[in-house]
């Protein structure tokens, strides 16, 4: 049952998709996955890929190089170049965040799908070798690198060296999850504290490292490992294998600025750093650290691939332990640098994970993965208000709608003995606490039955699905979704983050946006909206949240309320309304923001974010702002209309 006007509003919609339950007899046929863009990097017993970075003497990328200016050599030995290229990165350009009262670090985005992924990054703060007094200002400068320098086409994820992150440790290209991983670096135990773990306990970066090299090994386009570190110890010569033989560089960043440059000091760091070809970069005390992770950033934007057949007899292990084998890249042309991995150890390529079976398998592969799988495009709008409060105690539990639009072109309907349309689909929804258990989850089969015209429409409208998760406590929360067509086997995956606050504390605070198409009476058709979150330019588009902990005015009378709505394309402002005050009966009773805003005919169709402001004008300043994001996609009108 929905608890209020924004449960119901949110109820009606999914109600109103048509997921009503049918017979519905599958069938089986091959998915048709798409390519991947960029390669993925690695060496195997038919290809060893050596990637390469050129640099003339003021260390500037060279970029029109040519086979025959490079030489490989393995063992000393030359080889023959069957494969060669020059990647050139182009993520994007970083969209400045709007700098508004109540602005969100970034827009929310959405989750990459695997041919998107440009760069995937693990950020590790060995918080073994990192004093205290240097911490503030990593977290500090890890922040301004998420803002200012990660783009469009970054994975990145954000780990200690002695773990425990729960699921901040996981890949993403969320923004708002990454800032609060990194704020949540800052505050755990020890952080800051080497000397005094070290006694404590023995320390384990070297396990947190393997953990990052193999949780790039799959993961397409350049991958790098930057660790900030004062003294990062020696790493195995197993792990350097391991980062080579999956295309991993690893740069180290020394924030302590206590010397210069000098390979004598911390010497494991930087034979790290030169045998899987990225950089020691030193820093010093008080310097802008994004400027020496913008030189990372840089150093991976562009590189040569390439690659060589490698002799059986490397990879047998017949006659004993795996043999090490140098690899020495050479450029012809004079006074040029190259870096490039030093070797690799001849193990034979790891069996290859077979194939989901069952339908658990296919959506757990799915769920857990660090990019979308996009065989069914998906979108995941997690959205949360607040339970009707205690009797007795007053006090209001989150409650989390995970809602799930999915593309009704990438589904298939089949022919049904009834003359109407089958569908089965499986859809599973998990919602993660902070430290990685589950809060929550929902996993469900829906039989689709449908006449060919309400294909046609839900192929416009989308397939829209619910899952209502009451939590224990406000924080921050990951949801994951993912969907299989059973009859096609086609799988696709979305996930989000939230970071939900405490509807019980003082001041204003707001429940997630609902948006809706505007209601009977307004002189508007419902044709603008397509969903409950996609609508077309030029619909009059109707908003409401719940608000919380609006300051009373005294003598008892009416608070003072104003709202501002703004929406945002790629970062810049396409729409804003002036400070509206809000009728005392719109936040009174059911505690409700609520408007209409009208869009543009002329608004380009694709992605945008809506931001709604709230002031409560009588609190105290630094208690009167409260702000929330939603996306919405416009798109172009339709002749069909949706269900």
């Amino acid at each position: 049952m929905c608890v209020s006007q924004i449960h119901r509003q949110i109820c009606r919609f999914a109600v109103s998709c048509g997921l009503g339950a049918a017979i519905l007899a599958a069938q089986t046929q091959d998915a048709n996955p798409l390519p991947a863009a960029n390669p993925v990097i690695r060496v195997s017993v038919n290809l060893v890929q050596v990637d390469a970075v050129v640099t003339d003497a003021k260390d500037d990328h060279i970029t029109d190089l040519q086979p025959d200016d490079f030489e490989i050599l393995e063992d000393g030995r030359p080889q023959k170049i069957t494969n060669f290229s020059f990647v050139q990165v182009k993520p994007g350009e970083v969209a400045p965040p709007p700098a508004r009262p109540g602005a969100a670090a970034a827009d929310p985005p959405r989750t990459l799908r695997k041919e998107e992924v440009h760069r995937s990054i693990v950020l590790m703060v060995d918080d073994f070798g990192t004093e205290y007094r240097d911490v503030i200002g990593v977290i500090g400068n890890a922040k301004k690198f998420v803002n200012e320098q990660m783009a469009p086409g970054d994975l990145v994820a954000v780990t200690a060296s002695h773990g425990g992150m729960g699921f901040y440790q996981q890949f993403t290209s969320d923004k708002r999850q990454l800032l609060a991983a990194i704020d949540h670096l800052g505050h755990r135990p020890g952080m800051g504290q080497g000397l005094i773990w070290n006694l404590v306990s023995p320390p384990r970066p070297i396990g947190y490292l393997r953990w990052a090299i193999e949780g790039l090994q799959d993961v397409p386009g350049r991958k790098a490992i930057v660790i900030l570190s004062h003294n990062f110890p020696a790493v195995p010569p197993f792990m350097l294998n391991l980062a080579n033989r999956s295309g991993v560089v690893i740069y180290v960043v020394n924030p302590s600025g206590f010397v210069h440059d000098n390979p004598d000091f911390n010497p494991e760091a930087h034979a790290l750093a030169r045998q899987t070809g990225g950089l020691y970069i030193m820093s010093w005390t008080g310097r802008d650290l994004t400027a020496d992770l913008g030189r990372v950033m840089d150093d991976m934007s562009s590189y040569y691939l390439l690659g060589y057949q490698p002799n059986r007899s490397d990879f047998d292990l017949s006659q004993g332990r795996p043999v090490h084998h140098d690899i020495q890249v050479k450029v012809r042309r004079p006074d040029l640098t190259v870096r490039a991995r030093s070797g690799f150890m001849g193990v034979p390529d790891p069996g290859v994970k077979p194939a989901p079976k069952i339908r658990e398998e296919f959506l757990a592969r799915a769920l857990f993965s660090p990019f979308s799988a996009n065989g069914i495009r998906l979108r995941l709008d997690p959205l949360y208000a607040a339970s009707e409060p205690d009797p007795k105690t007053r006090h209001r539990l989150p409650v989390l709608h995970a809602m799930v639009s999915i593309d009704g072109n990438d589904v298939r309907f089949a022919d049904g003995s009834d003359g109407k349309k089958k569908l089965v689909i499986d859809v599973v929804v998990g919602v993660y606490n902070q430290d990685g258990t589950r809060a929550g989850s929902r996993d469900q089969r829906f039989e689709i039955s449908a006449t060919p015209d309400e294909v046609a429409r839900l192929a416009v409208s989308g397939i829209g699905y619910t899952m209502d998760v009451k939590l224990t406590r406000p924080g921050p929360y990951q949801i994951r979704a993912a969907v299989r067509d059973v009859g096609s086997g086609i799988v696709g995956s979305a996930y989000s983050f939230v970071e939900i606050p405490d509807f019980n504390k003082s001041g204003i605070v707001l429940s997630s946006v609902a948006l809706s198409s505007a209601p009977a009476g307004t002189g508007e058709n419902d044709t603008g909206s397509l969903g409950w979150s996609k609508f077309t330019a030029g619909a009059k588009v109707h908003f409401a949240c719940e608000v919380f902990g609006v300051t009373p005015a005294r003598p008892p009378g009416e608070p003072e309320v104003e709202m501002e709505v703004r929406l945002f394309r790629e970062g810049n402002a396409v729409l804003e309304t002036p400070p509206l005050a809000v009728s005392p009966g719109m936040i009174s009773g059911e505690h409700l923001l609520a408007g209409d805003i009208q869009l543009s005919n002329g608004l380009v169709p694709g992605d945008y974010a809506m931001q709604l402001v709230a002031y409560d004008r009588l609190a105290p300043p630094k208690k009167q702002i409260a702000s929330q994001w939603i996306d919405l996609t416009i798109v172009k009108p339709s002749p069909t209309p949706p269900i």
